[in-house]
């Protein structure tokens, strides 16, 4: 259901649809952190799972392609067959994408569960902030690109 929604936010219309994306996502992760400090926890992951599943829509094209973000192993294929492109004359530095964005997941689990270890679920409140963050960035960058 989240990926459908981030992919409908993409596919929506108009340029530069990442920022609403991440800003879907930041929503969701709010109203994650709210419902878990208001004890409902099935609601918590319910949002929680949402914007996961929205998440994989920042990368993708307006075709419906793009980085899946939530996906660690498919990252790490991705990457182990780039590689071996790369070795029989495909593109040199093909797999880098692909070897940063496992790195990425591994150091966001990492992060994410010493948080969850020290503050429980309210560590989702970090994730909201995160994201909203990034909508603002993108939304920054997508201005100056277009200007």
């Amino acid at each position: 259901m989240g990926a459908a929604c981030g992919s409908l936010i993409v596919l929506g219309g108009g340029v530069r649809r990442q920022p609403w994306v991440l800003l879907a996502e930041a929503s969701l992760l709010a109203l994650a952190a709210l419902c878990h400090e208001l004890g409902l926890s099935s609601a918590a992951v319910v949002a929680m799972v949402l914007a996961m599943g929205l998440e994989n829509a920042v990368f993708q094209t307006g075709g419906g392609g793009g980085l899946g973000l939530t996906y660690i192993t498919g990252a790490l294929v991705k990457a182990g067959q780039l590689m071996a492109a790369a070795l029989t004359g495909g593109e040199r530095w093909s797999w880098v994408p692909n070897v940063l964005l496992w790195a990425a997941l591994v150091a966001g689990a990492v992060c994410g569960a010493s948080a969850y270890h020290w503050i429980n679920l309210a560590a989702i409140w970090f994730a909201a902030v995160f994201a909203l963050a990034l909508s603002g960035i993108v939304a920054a960058t997508a201005r100056g690109i277009d200007s």
